[in-house]
């Protein structure tokens, strides 16, 4: 409950511990917290001058270490983030610790003071063009391919006012210790691909038979390679063979047709796609088998890991990740949101004026206006730290993305038992403790903001 000495719309600072971000962030929200700062609760390594920590100097061995961590955690949901609205980012314990001491007039403040801070990401972009990325995965079906369908018939109409680039999420074979031989092959199986390195879960779940992993990554490697081919025309075709490519696939290639080669062909001729140069595509990055790496799936796998992408799909816009629904006419609204006014594509002013329904914005639509709210291109800055009251509401642990988890468990359930179990538990961030963040990121579904104001900060 609010507590009746804080002043109006508090900022409230909280450590982390005790409970999931999602439920710290929803009691500081019923308690009136107009914003949320979370103090992480373990030392982060490197220098003191990029937020490190005296007790970590060095990130060697720091993903074995139960008392540092390399970077910042992943402000993960829990399945109910999407109610919470206000503004969260996570700091480092040694950034906490000047905050708290300042508060209470510790060095390096003499007395008690008031600090201000700025929570601020802007997505307006003065260019005139927004930059947004989808990321994904080919394994059919699930709401990644349900997005690629719905979002198709705004590709046009936003044109050459975007540019855009898919990403495929791909598992870390090496972590999973998929790279270890285990008699003629290696520990996972056909799950993976290059001696072990990338991995995908079996989407028939039927280890010994059927599909598996190996044949999402290829597909993953196929439609990059189909965008590698498209993306050089991009002003003039805007994308859209890769788009149609996609979505006939989806359509057309389920189930066991899934890794046929022709029905791959026949839906790329149709979307306006060569097939032989994706073959070469696909070969020149070092293909799938035994002998070497992969050029594209190891420049993929980074990517994903710096970025700590856990949920798909994910949307990144301006360099902001759009946290919340991902539907079609919500992430349309969240890139109209990255034009400066007076530049958006008419796109973006017919989706403000129309109401209820946007389909006649765009080609071959019955697309529902987004609902209001779930903007992501916003910016607020904030406010006043005061010493008003002492810390009281502890904070909340990782939450672990369980889904990732319980596949990468599957895919080696039937070849070994995992080794070192123990030494990564349930309160991981995601699937490999690499998977976490170097910025602060919002928690939840950013709602349209007011202007920018200020508003001062309580603990509690």
């Amino acid at each position: 409950t609010r507590n009746p000495s804080w002043p109006a719309d508090p900022i409230i600072m909280l450590d982390r511990g005790d409970c999931t971000f999602v439920q710290k962030v929803r009691h500081a929200e019923n308690a009136g917290a107009s914003a949320v700062l979370i103090v992480d609760n373990k030392p982060l390594c490197g220098p003191t001058s990029q937020g490190g920590s005296p007790q970590c100097p060095s990130c060697t061995n720091c993903m074995l270490s139960n008392t540092c961590e390399c970077r910042l955690p992943y402000l993960a949901g829990d399945s109910s983030g999407s109610a919470v609205s206000v503004p969260t980012f996570m700091v480092s314990l040694a950034d906490g610790d000047k905050f708290k001491a300042c508060l209470q007039g510790d060095a390096p403040c003499s007395s008690p003071e008031t600090i201000a801070l700025t929570f601020q990401w802007s997505l307006p972009t003065s260019s005139g063009v927004v930059d947004w990325e989808l990321w994904t995965i080919s394994q059919g079906g699930g709401s990644s391919a349900n997005f690629i369908k719905s979002f198709a018939p705004f590709v046009k109409p936003l044109a050459s006012a975007v540019q855009f680039e898919p990403h495929y999420f791909i598992y870390d074979g090496t972590y999973w210790d998929c790279t270890r031989k285990v008699g003629t092959g290696y520990r996972c199986g056909t799950q993976c691909t290059n001696q072990g390195r990338y991995c995908a879960p079996d989407p028939d779940r039927h280890l010994h038979q059927g599909l598996s992993g190996y044949d999402t990554i290829r597909e993953n490697l196929r439609q990059i390679c189909i965008w590698k081919q498209v993306a050089p025309a991009y002003s003039s075709t805007f994308g859209l063979p890769w788009w149609n490519y996609v979505t006939l696939f989806n359509q057309n290639c389920p189930g066991s047709q899934f890794n046929n080669d022709t029905c791959s062909e026949v839906q790329q001729v149709a979307a306006g796609v060569d097939p032989a140069a994706t073959n070469l595509c696909m070969a020149q990055s070092g293909g799938l088998g035994d002998d070497g790496d992969n050029t594209i799936l190891k420049h993929g796998l980074e990517e994903r890991q710096n970025l700590a992408i856990m949920l798909l799909p994910t949307i990144i816009v301006n360099g902001v990740i759009e946290r919340g629904s991902s539907s079609a006419g919500q992430v349309a609204e969240t890139i109209c949101a990255g034009y400066e006014p007076g530049t958006e594509p008419t796109l973006c002013t017919c989706m403000r004026d129309k109401g209820d329904y946007v389909a006649s914005c765009i080609e071959g639509g019955d697309t529902p206006a987004p609902e209001d709210g779930g903007l992501a291109g916003w910016a607020i800055a904030l406010l006043v730290l005061a010493p008003i009251v002492t810390l009281a509401i502890g904070g909340g642990f990782y939450y672990l993305h369980r889904k990732s988890r319980a596949e990468m468990k599957e895919i080696l359930r039937m070849y070994q038992t995992l080794p070192g179990s123990n030494d990564h538990n349930d309160d991981d961030v995601g699937m490999e403790p690499n998977v976490m963040n170097l910025q602060l990121r919002p928690l939840g579904s950013a709602p349209s903001a007011p202007a920018a104001t200020s508003a001062p900060v309580s603990k509690a």
